[in-house]
Order: C-alpha cells, then structure tokens, then sequence
C-alpha cells in the first residue's frame, strides 16, 4: 500500500479520459508467479454468486420442477434466456414468437440454458467480440467473421498453417477482413453476422453463414478485372501498400457501401431503407447469389442528379464518383458472371 501511494499519480493517470470506462486490478505473486485475478478465490465466488443471481428458478414459478437446455438437454432447475448472452433475443417485439409478452413462460419456451451453457456461450461471446469483429469495413456496423473448420477439431492439427492461426487467433489486431483469410482454402468456411448497437439492444441486420474463401477469391479477382477497366487498380494497389494485411475484399465493401450512402438522402428512413438494401446486396456477394445490376443501376441514375446541382461537387467530386459507380456495376456484372458459370 506505501508503494501504491507513492505512485498515486501515474496511476490515476490512467484513467484521465472521461469518455472511457476503466477496471483497475491489483494482484498478487503466489511463489513466484503472476496470479490472475480468477485464480483469486474471493474474486471468483463473487462472480459466481452473481452469476447465480440472475439465473431464473423456473418451477418455483410456473409449478413445474425443471426446464430443459437448449443446447445440452439437460433438465435444470435454474434457467436462463439467451438474451442475456446476445441482446438482439429480445422478447419484447410481437415478431418474436412467442415473444408477445415478456413472461417467464415464454422464456421458458424460446431459448433457455442451464447454468454450464450459459457460462460456455457467454465465454464464446466475449471470444468473438476480443477477436472475430470487424468494426471497419462498414461504417457504423460490426460484423462477425466467424470461422468453423470442415475437417472437424479431431483433425485441426492437419489443417494448413492459415486456417489453424485464424481459427485461433482470428482478426487479431486488425478488425477487418484480412488478407489472410483470401489465402486460406476451403477446409474452413466462414460465418458473416451484420449487426449494429441500437441503445440497450443489438440490432441483428444480415446473416450468411457458409461462406468459402474460394468464394471470395473470385470477388476479388472480378473486382480487381473491373478496376483494370475503369482505371482505378491503380489506387487500390496503392492502398494496399498503406494498409497491409486488408483485403481487397474489404475495400470494395466500404468503397460500395460509402457511394451508395452518398446518396440515401437526409431522413432517417430513407438511410435505413438504402442501409438495409445495399447490406442485402452485399449479403448476395458474400452468399454467391444473383445480384439485381439493373436495380443498382437505377439507383444510381435517379439519385446523382441531386449532387450534380452541387456546383463544388461536381467541379471537385463528379469525375471520381462516375468513375467508381461504372466500377461497381462492372463489379456487379462480372460477379454474376463468375457465380453463372459454376
């Protein structure tokens, strides 16, 4: 305690920065080596306790002795829901069957786990958040990139160097599609899930799960065809150099993403609607579906004319947009192309 006194400046500086959140903990030595703070017994019982604490009693309420896991089947008298894991299984949206009125039965039916699976998916939670999440490629939305290894956990020793380091290392300290998952092969496939905070809840946008790298291998290299045509590969090789380790991949979604929201207009609404509409597209890329080029097209023809009575825009700004927009067609076009003839 003298010593921490002595030192009471640096460590308050730590958390000088009143927008941030800090947790300060102070462990000791146990013959000679760090202990954490969940090997420290008091530290662990309090957690556990309120763990305990927010676990339902399901029969003391509804009369019946247990409820069966979800996950495990097992019966248990001490439940929780699934939203105490992920916030966006919400039970009070009359979408959400049987979600009409947040009661204990209806928890008891949509997804309940018994303590050790709660404890494992919340485990998981926290595993995807520290480093399967791309916070960057899409401008106010995270995405989890989520890998699941074909060859099964018995032969992951096997698998090649790339897919063993992501599935254990994941994004690592880049959170966006990297480039090293273009150069894993197909003994992996990989699990997109689009979503954004929305206050106390998380609002689940897009799924596509079952994604091979192959798959966006050929988006790039039609990508990379387009950009040869329209004269921008240029800038991309350009940008790779400056941000080594992105995907080109990555790129063309922000780039696609940050044209089209130029021109969803001002309301609320109408940047929702062209949010969710260009995410379904994005959605058709990474799940190798057919993709509308003509309603793209329209889109960009019947919206542009409000930024060309901007004079400044379009002295400044037209010459590079029109060049990306034929880009992104051209983009489109090739996909469907390379998707068809498989």
């Amino acid at each position: 305690m003298e010593s921490l006194s002595e030192r009471v400046s640096e460590i308050s500086g730590y958390w000088s920065d009143k927008r941030s959140s800090y947790l300060l903990i102070f462990s000791p030595y146990f013959d000679g080596r760090f202990l954490y703070p969940v090997e420290v017994k008091s530290y662990l019982n309090y957690f556990r306790s309120r763990l305990a604490a927010q676990t339902a009693d399901i029969h003391a309420k509804d009369g019946s002795e247990f409820s069966v896991c979800a996950l495990c089947n097992s019966h248990s008298s001490n439940v929780v829901n699934l939203d105490q894991v992920f916030a966006f299984a919400t039970f009070d949206k009359k979408c959400f069957l049987p979600g009409n009125i947040d009661s204990v039965e209806n928890k008891k039916k949509i997804f309940p786990l018994c303590p050790q699976c709660y404890k494992e998916m919340s485990e998981g939670r926290v595993r995807i958040d520290s480093v399967f999440t791309d916070a960057k490629s899409l401008h106010g939305i995270r995405i989890y990139v989520v890998p699941e290894l074909l060859a099964g956990t018995s032969k992951f020793v096997k698998a090649s160097t790339i897919a063993r380091n992501f599935v254990q290392k994941g994004l690592e300290r880049e959170p966006y599609i990297s480039d090293g998952i273009m150069r894993m092969n197909d003994e992996v496939v990989l699990h997109f899930v689009f979503w954004e905070k929305n206050q106390a809840q998380e609002r689940l946008l897009l799924m596509v799960e079952d994604v091979p790298p192959s798959r966006l291998k050929r988006a790039e290299e039609a990508w990379m065809s387009s950009a040869e045509a329209t004269g921008i590969a240029k800038l991309f090789k350009e940008y790779n150099k400056s941000y080594p380790g992105s995907s080109i991949l990555y790129r063309v979604l922000g780039l696609m993403w940050s044209k089209v929201m130029e021109l969803a207009g001002k309301s609320e609404g109408e940047q929702n609607y062209t949010r969710d509409w260009m995410l379904g597209i994005e959605g058709r890329i990474l799940a190798g579906e057919h993709i509308n080029v003509e309603a793209v097209k329209s889109f960009f023809v019947s919206r542009i004319q409000g930024l060309c009575a901007d004079h400044d825009w379009v002295q400044k700004s037209s010459k590079y947009f029109a060049r990306d927009i034929a880009c992104i067609v051209d983009f489109l076009y090739r996909l469907n192309e390379k998707e068809g003839s498989l």
